[in-house]
C-alpha cells in the first residue's frame, strides 16, 4: 500500500467538525469515529494489502495468521519459492477429498486454507522446511494515535471517510438528522463496492442501499389478481 503524507488526523477531524455542531462532540469521540471508519473501510475494501515471505517449519500444518505477517488479518494467496501458487481449499472440501489429510505429508504442499479468523493451514503437511513461502494478505489498518499522524488513505476516498464519521456522529443527535444521514452511509458503501465487488452480493449492503426487498420479491406474484 502506498504511503500518504497529506492529511493528518487533526486536519481530518476539522473537516468532520465543519459539518457538525462542533460543541456536541469531543475530540476524543470524533477520533474514535475516525478509527471506526478506517477499520470498516479496510474490512470492506481490503485496502491495506501486504506481502510477507517466511519459512514454514517441517511436520507442521497449522499456523497462526500472525505467522504469515505480524498484522495479517486475511490471507489472499500463498506462493512457494518457485512462484507457484498453492490452491485455496476449504476444510469440508479437503475432508471429502482426503479424510486422513492431517497425517499426510509431502515435500511440496499444494493447498492452503484460512480456518476461522486466525489460523492458516498448509496441505499436505510439509515434511521438510519450507523456505521462501510468500503470503499475500489484507492487514489490519493502523489507525492514527496522534493528531500529527497522517491518514493512510488517498484523497479520492477521504471524503467518504468523512461521510461515514458524520453519519456515526449524527446517530447521537437522533431524529431527522440521523435519518437523513443514511445517505452518507450509502455513499460510503457504494464507494467501497467499487473496490470489492463481493460487497454488492451481501444482504447487509442490499438492505442499507434499499435494494434487498425489490430483489427478493417474486415477480410472478406481481401480476396475480386477487379473486
Amino acid at each position: 500500500m502506498p504511503t500518504y503524507a497529506t492529511t493528518t488526523r487533526a486536519t481530518l477531524r476539522s473537516r468532520i467538525q465543519e459539518r457538525l455542531i462542533s460543541t456536541f462532540w469531543t475530540n476524543t469521540e470524533i477520533n474514535a469515529y475516525i478509527n471506526e471508519a478506517l477499520r470498516v473501510w479496510n474490512v470492506c475494501t481490503g485496502y491495506n494489502k501486504n506481502t510477507y515471505t517466511n519459512n514454514f517449519a517441517a511436520n507442521t500444518f497449522g499456523y497462526s495468521i500472525s505467522a504469515a505477517g505480524t498484522n495479517a488479518m486475511f490471507v489472499l494467496r500463498v506462493e512457494n519459492a518457485a512462484f507457484r501458487h498453492l490452491d485455496p481449499i476449504t476444510i469440508k472440501e479437503l475432508g471429502n477429498l482426503d479424510p486422513n489429510w492431517v497425517s499426510n505429508t509431502s515435500t511440496s504442499p499444494t493447498n492452503w486454507m484460512q480456518v476461522g479468523v486466525n489460523s492458516l493451514f498448509i496441505y499436505p503437511t510439509p515434511s521438510t522446511l519450507q523456505t521462501g513461502l510468500t503470503t499475500y494478505t489484507i492487514d489490519t489498518f493502523q489507525v492514527p494515535t496522534q493528531d500529527s499522524d497522517f491518514i493512510q488513505i488517498g484523497e479520492e476516498d477521504l471524503q467518504y471517510i468523512v461521510d461515514y464519521c458524520v453519519f456515526i456522529a449524527r446517530l447521537k443527535e437522533g431524529g431527522k438528522e440521523a435519518q437523513e444521514s443514511v445517505t452518507l452511509l450509502q455513499g460510503f458503501l457504494l464507494q467501497a463496492a467499487k473496490y470489492n465487488s463481493k460487497i454488492l452480493q451481501t444482504s447487509l449492503y442490499k438492505r442499507v442501499m434499499g435494494t434487498f426487498s425489490t430483489q427478493t420479491r417474486n415477480p410472478k406474484l406481481e401480476h396475480q389478481t386477487v379473486r
